[in-house]
């Protein structure tokens, strides 16, 4: 997984802003569904295979997840994905 700033990087100027906003959500509702169902960051962690650490960067909005390992996150934590 690369660095925020990595991924950023890539992205023409004028979409950023948008971008960095729907990241922030996407970690704000994968921590608030963990918390929600009273599961620690290293239980989720075990269940979709990856190292605590992965959990804690994408929660703390220093990690952007791969589209697997993000809707394998919703589909654990039973997240709806709403794609208009």
């Amino acid at each position: 997984m690369k660095e925020i700033g990595e991924r950023i990087e890539q992205i023409p100027s004028k979409y950023k802003k948008g971008v960095m906003t729907h990241l922030h959500r996407v970690a704000d509702a994968i921590k608030l569904a963990r918390e929600t169902q009273k599961i620690t960051q290293e239980e989720l962690a075990e269940l979709v295979d990856v190292d605590v650490s992965t959990v804690k960067s994408i929660e703390q909005k220093k990690r952007i997840p791969s589209m697997g390992l993000f809707f394998y996150l919703c589909e654990v934590l039973k997240i709806s994905v709403k794609i208009d």
